[in-house]
């Protein structure tokens, strides 16, 4: 799979969850899928300028691996999440600790 074709998902909230944690958001790019794992956590910077003006840059937080295990859309439970799409992936594995609203998870 490209990193183009790769799924993307857009944090807004993250809350624990059985042996895992549970983040609410959107999927930006790709699909996702059960048994997907998720590599890199990314964390956009917006600096405001002048007026309406700003900037946005992303720091990356570092190498994650973590399994899908559930997906849930419009709190039914699914089997993949398309582009675009919000909904909530509970997710487990290693580098939880480094994922907070605002990041960002590529496959």
């Amino acid at each position: 799979m490209s990193d183009i074709d790769a799924a993307r998902f857009e944090i807004d909230g993250v809350s624990s969850y059985k042996s895992g944690v549970l983040l609410v958001g959107r999927c930006t790019r790709g699909q996702i899928r059960i048994g997907d794992v998720f590599k890199v956590a990314t964390k956009r910077i917006v600096v405001k300028g002048e007026g309406h003006n700003f900037s946005v840059s992303k720091e990356t937080l570092g190498s994650v691996s973590l399994k899908v295990e559930e997906i849930q859309y419009f709190r039914k439970f699914v089997e993949l999440l398309s582009t675009q799409h919000s909904g909530a992936i509970y997710v487990s594995g290693d580098g939880i600790e480094r994922i907070a609203a605002g990041c960002e998870i590529d496959a």
